[in-house]
């Protein structure tokens, strides 16, 4: 006969979403009014870029690297719409070029 496993510890607080998990949330309900595949890898390829260039990808890297010697200090989520509006533009990258395919032409 199997033993139930013991209950989870409980919280009275609410953990503080990280902003890696904001944007994720706010890039699944855009990307459902997407029109193709097209436009949803463009929308990746801009939150991609900002990502990169932003201390959490860097110190993200540093803890894998250091094999958790150095943890990582996330950022807080987005303090306003326009912050996370940010992670929707175009940055210095660019536009993702998608080639057009060809039954389309």
């Amino acid at each position: 006969q199997l033993t139930p496993p013991p209950p989870l510890p409980t919280t009275t607080t609410t953990p503080t979403p990280h902003r890696s998990l904001t944007v994720t949330l706010e890039a699944l309900r855009r990307g459902s009014a997407c029109a193709d595949l097209g436009q949803c890898l463009e929308m990746e390829f801009r939150i991609a870029s900002r990502f990169m260039r932003h201390p959490d990808f860097v110190s993200g890297v540093g803890a894998v690297m250091s094999k958790g010697a150095t943890p990582a200090a996330w950022a807080p989520p987005p303090a306003s719409a326009d912050e996370l509006e940010e992670f929707f533009l175009a940055g210095e990258a660019g536009e993702l070029d998608l080639p057009t395919p060809p039954h389309v032409l």
